[in-house]
């Protein structure tokens, strides 16, 4: 249908990217397309026919300031203009929040080495970040507030409610929804209930 960006050609401008890594699509003919990179150090805002529309961080400058990220590995996006846009970034280990226009929020930290963001819409929701470094996913309220912590801080395992090295993590609506998280050293996905639970287990783990 249509490419983004220029095949083998990376560059900080806005027709191509360097290490994009995290995507994010709005629903709709008038939603947006958020690209996460890396090595550039941005979130890229487009429109679904490739039109930029604005950048989130500075291109090709890394920093641990509000203005800046460090590695942005995954980006998440809340439907509706009220909306929030959530980027998890790994060497500053943390999340941060901006409005669709791209103002920056909150910050939701202790995170070590971020790398996996998802969050539920409406303000009763929770933010979901998985942590590669200490093998957790925290549970947040949208205004910061540590409720939940899935996994076992620190402790790499192959037990149900037990994680090495979560990746991605993904959240159906609703409170009878269910918590995916890519439990990239196990060679899995498990799937929990929103009380923490273990529910199921996709693949064999460790194989």
């Amino acid at each position: 249908v249509r490419q983004f960006g220029v095949t083998g050609v990376e560059g900080s401008d806005n027709d191509h990217f360097y290490g994009p890594i995290g995507v994010w699509v709005e629903p709709g003919q008038g939603g947006h397309l958020y690209v996460a990179e890396e090595r550039n150090h941005r979130v890229q805002v487009l429109t679904k026919e490739g039109a930029h529309v604005r950048t989130i961080g500075v291109s090709g400058e890394h920093g641990a300031d509000n203005r800046h990220f460090h590695y942005p590995y995954d980006v998440c996006v809340t439907p509706g203009p009220d909306g929030r846009i959530y980027v998890a970034e790994y060497f500053n280990n943390r999340v941060q929040a901006f409005t669709k226009e791209g103002v920056y929020e909150r910050t939701f930290g202790g995170l070590n080495r971020a790398i996996g963001v998802c969050a539920e819409p409406g303000p009763g929701g929770h933010v979901y970040a998985a942590a590669s470094g200490s093998q957790e996913v925290k549970v947040f309220t949208k205004s910061g507030v540590n409720v939940r912590t899935l996994g076992i801080a620190g402790v790499r395992g192959v037990g149900n409610n037990q994680f090495d090295s979560p990746f991605c993590v993904r959240v159906e609506p609703g409170p009878d929804g269910h918590i995916y998280i890519a439990d990239c050293g196990n060679q899995r996905v498990q799937v929990l209930n929103k009380e923490g639970a273990h529910v199921r287990t996709i693949g064999v783990t460790g194989q």
